[in-house]
């Protein structure tokens, strides 16, 4: 399937087809955050994982977070800022990366203001 790839880079990768060929896994320790979960929920299901730990493409990760984040990410008050604010799936939060990870933790986002 890669062979047949019309990007140059996509092609280069057939030739080791075990590998990712775009590797987002940190080099750190990180928090994984589920992108969905159940409006039910007192918390947020977010928990620490090792380097060694694949994360799945279903969930967004915060490298080298620390016990400051993770105190954040699992705290009522951004339990109620996502049932505020983000979008729903049913009875299901679709959480997004920028506007709930990095905004509740006060990091910059990429986004200009035009």
């Amino acid at each position: 399937m890669r062979l047949k790839s019309i990007k140059q880079a996509t092609i280069k990768w057939a030739n080791q087809p075990t590998l990712f060929a775009e590797n987002r896994q940190p080099i750190d320790n990180y928090i994984l955050i589920p992108s969905t979960t159940s409006e039910n929920r007192k918390y947020i299901p977010i928990g620490f994982f090792g380097k060694d730990d694949i994360a799945h493409n279903s969930c967004h990760i915060v490298p080298n977070g620390t016990l400051y984040h993770f105190g954040i990410l699992t705290s009522l008050m951004h339990i109620a800022w996502v049932r505020t604010v983000r979008g729903r799936l049913k009875a299901i939060f679709v959480i997004q990366k920028i506007l709930s990870t990095t905004t509740t933790l006060g990091q910059k986002t990429q986004a200009t203001n035009k």
